[in-house]
């Protein structure tokens, strides 16, 4: 088995044979391309080598046998994985074993006959492979556990749960568990900004700390409203309680993305995910109510309401909460509607 890589600013490298690093390690440059051949064959033994990469803005190339080279030359494209067979008579007798060294991860383990080493969609060059033909059966070398790895570690959806996850070994670290916080709460129900008291106008305010704390990240209501009443218009005249851009400011000062609904379809679909929401809405008789959403089964969601569970909670229809939005200008003042959902960045 001989093969031979492409390096970031060092071009072709010398050819190696059988399970020989190939590459750099510790120099912080990628894998470009690599070719692939095998050595002296019996000629009563039919078959050859197969291999493919994942490559940076492409994806998987088509396969290529033979020393012929997967992935670019001159491009500055990171080779991120790789898969590689043995055919005919070959893969009857003998197994092809690989493993790759990834950026943030070193070595992982080893792959054999066509699986993924090396990782996809995490934007992590391969810096360094072995490549072995062995007998076949040979047990592969204990080094790290998986071979491959598709996500860096972090939050993920997984069965309408939103866990986060460790990809150096596919373990769950946590999973989002949100506290309840009432704005009537006594430790705060008194707090004033600018005449208004954080009992009467925090809805919002209480409902952000819920939705961040969830994330592992503890926060109270007094937090979230000091931060809004100082750096936007959380009870700043003429606004009273949280226009919309009050809330994806602290969401986005807590570490937080978020996205603004278009359609009560889009937001079961999130729900749906395992991701939560606020949403403001208009019950009538001036009252306008902002709420947090979790959670979605058979059309419905459950609604956290953050004056005691008291104004409007417990299970209701998506379709019934988005005929109740508010349409009031500084409710829906980052987007489409008053229905906002939070993504972990």
């Amino acid at each position: 088995m001989n093969y031979q890589v492409h390096v970031q600013n060092i071009g072709w490298q010398n050819t190696v044979s059988n399970g020989e690093n190939s590459g750099t390690t510790g120099r912080f440059l990628r894998l470009e391309g690599i070719k692939i051949s095998l050595g002296n064959i019996s000629s009563n033994v039919t078959g050859g080598i197969t291999y493919r990469t994942h490559v940076q803005n492409i994806g998987w190339q088509g396969y290529v046998s033979n020393g012929a080279i997967s992935g670019t030359a001159g491009q500055k494209l990171r080779l991120e994985a790789l898969q590689v067979n043995l055919t005919g008579d070959l893969a009857k007798y003998f197994d092809v074993q690989y493993q790759t060294h990834v950026q943030g991860f070193g070595w992982l383990g080893w792959a054999v006959n066509g699986q993924e080493a090396g990782t996809a969609h995490v934007a992590y060059r391969m810096e360094t492979v072995k490549i072995k033909v062995v007998p076949k059966g040979t047990a592969k070398p204990v080094v790290g556990s998986f071979a491959f790895i598709q996500q860096k570690t972090g939050w993920k959806s997984v069965n309408g749960t939103l866990k986060y996850i460790n990809a150096k070994n596919n373990s769950v670290i946590k999973q989002f568990s949100m506290p309840y916080y009432s704005q009537r709460d006594s430790r705060w129900v008194n707090k004033k900004y600018a005449g208004y008291t954080l009992g009467n106008t925090g809805c919002g305010m209480a409902s952000m700390a819920m939705i961040i704390s969830g994330f592992g990240t503890t926060v109270t209501p007094v937090q979230t409203a000091d931060y809004a009443h100082a750096y936007r218009t959380f009870d700043r005249y003429p606004e009273v309680g949280s226009a919309q851009s009050d809330l994806t400011m602290v969401a986005n000062h807590w570490g937080l993305n978020y996205k603004v609904m278009s359609s009560a379809n889009e937001l079961a679909n999130y729900l749906s995910q395992g991701y939560t929401a606020t949403v403001c809405l208009d019950l009538g008789n001036g009252v306008r109510h902002i709420v947090v959403l979790r959670g979605y089964s058979g059309g419905y969601t459950t609604v956290t309401d953050p004056w005691n569970g008291l104004i409007f909670s417990g299970s209701h229809s998506v379709s019934q909460v988005w005929s109740l939005l508010s349409w009031k200008a500084d409710n829906k003042n980052k987007g489409a509607s008053a229905a906002t959902v939070y993504l972990p960045r």
